[in-house]
């Protein structure tokens, strides 16, 4: 249906028109279906093959809509904090039983990072001693000093530190 124009897959020549299609594949496979408002339509195209690459566009469409469904769902239960069941029926992506664990972490650990950004910007002076590495009692380790008061009972040297 099409061939790869000097090795580059961004560019693809239409074995039916021999017009040469710039962009990703779905922009080629619109070509070949005649989709309207991304690009020009091969006239040459037999009305079987046109068919075929309009299914697989809907096909396509309609798996990324559930997996992107899927994701959201995810993300909404990592943010209520919903520690529900997220084994690889979830994320059929590789069939890899760990796939949907690492999606897991990874989107709870986004959605933590989001939170602590939300916090931040609705108090910025509260939040602003953590931004450059200070500690919550305000202190840096540069101030860390020698208390004046000795324990002198117990194990060690006797010495504290605030």
């Amino acid at each position: 249906m099409g061939e790869a124009v000097d090795g580059q897959r961004s560019r693809v020549r239409c074995s039916f028109c021999d017009r040469v299609i710039t962009g990703r594949i779905t922009r080629f496979k619109e070509h070949l279906a005649a989709k309207k408002g991304n690009v020009a339509a091969c006239e040459k195209v037999s009305s079987h093959v046109r068919k075929e690459v309009v299914e697989n566009l809907k096909t396509s469409k309609e798996t990324k809509v559930t997996k992107q469904k899927v994701r959201d769902e995810l993300e909404e239960r990592i943010r209520l904090g919903d520690d529900g069941d997220y084994e690889a029926n979830d994320f059929d992506e590789d069939d890899d039983p760990g796939m949907s664990e690492a999606v897991y972490a990874s989107l709870r650990s986004q959605a933590e990072w989001e939170e602590r950004k939300h916090r931040r910007a609705l108090n910025p002076s509260q939040h602003a001693s953590y931004e450059v590495g200070g500690s919550s009692s305000g202190r840096s380790r540069a101030e860390l000093r020698r208390s004046s008061s000795v324990h002198t009972t117990g194990v060690g040297s006797g010495r504290r530190w605030e």
